[in-house]
């Protein structure tokens, strides 16, 4: 029980040393030659690279993330500073292992826009990474964007023929492809019952509001609506002369004798 408690202890203590072996001072770095420098900076980055792997199997995915991205950020600069190392194999097959591991780290924090950027720049190196594009179509289809999700299965399932365990890399990819196709049977479902119901509810027939009469654009008192509207013109006439009879007959009107002949004919 005492060793498996010290385990973790020894791993640090591990990696502290490596660390510490990678990490000399800038001035003996300014004089070393172009093959030393190589040494010395593949040394840091896989120091950080074995740190953050570290950090992975404890389930700090955020220490993880941060590890493997200073060892990124310190190999892209070293590759800027010499055409040979920048087409060296050992330290392009490092960074692409470094930004595969970031996009699986940003996958496990929900950073989707951070593991996507992290595969496109492993498939901007070399398009037969099948893991930068298993990668990508994850990213993808937490983003929404299920099509293209699918095309990058197209491309693991098609690189997959050719590799060693190519038999375990299609299982995955057609666990990932069933749940990538019921996602979007799902959303055209949901889409259709929306425009169903927005049919039967009539929200694309052009509605106007009632007018009240004299005062356009402000919407009048609904019929039932419990409130008395007052009345105008001859209707207020009509109710005055009511209220000062008592009687609820309307006056007679006056017409013009033009207008009696015209309903005797």
């Amino acid at each position: 029980k005492e060793m498996h408690q010290n385990q973790p202890h020894k791993q640090d203590e591990a990696l502290r040393k490596q660390q510490y072996q990678a990490k000399v001072d800038m001035n003996e770095v300014r004089n070393m030659s172009a093959f030393q420098k190589l040494d010395h900076s593949l040394k840091l980055v896989q120091a950080l690279k074995e740190e953050g792997l570290d950090h992975f199997q404890r389930g700090d995915f955020n220490e993880a993330f941060m590890k493997w991205k200073q060892g990124d950020d310190a190999l892209s600069k070293f590759r800027k500073s010499s055409s040979r190392i920048d087409t060296n194999d050992q330290v392009l097959q490092m960074h692409r292992n470094l930004r595969n591991n970031i996009a699986q780290a940003a996958l496990k924090l929900e950073r989707w826009n951070d593991a996507l950027h992290a595969a496109d720049q492993v498939l901007e190196m070399t398009e037969t990474d099948h893991k930068a594009w298993f990668r990508k179509a994850s990213a993808l289809e937490a983003l929404g964007d299920l099509e293209k999700a699918l095309l990058c299965l197209d491309k693991v399932d098609a690189l997959a023929k050719e590799h060693p365990d190519g038999v375990a890399i299609q299982r995955e990819s057609g666990r990932k492809r069933a749940s990538i196709q019921r996602l979007r049977s799902r959303s055209l479902k949901e889409q259709r019952g929306v425009m169903s119901r927005s049919l039967e509810q009539g929200i694309f027939s052009k509605r106007e509001d009632p007018q009240e009469p004299g005062k356009p654009g402000k919407p009048g008192k609904p019929e039932g609506s419990g409130q008395a509207v007052k009345p105008r013109g001859f209707g207020a006439h009509l109710a005055k002369c009511q209220e000062n009879s008592g009687k609820a007959k309307a006056p007679a009107l006056v017409t013009r004798p033009e207008a009696k002949a015209e309903v005797k004919l």
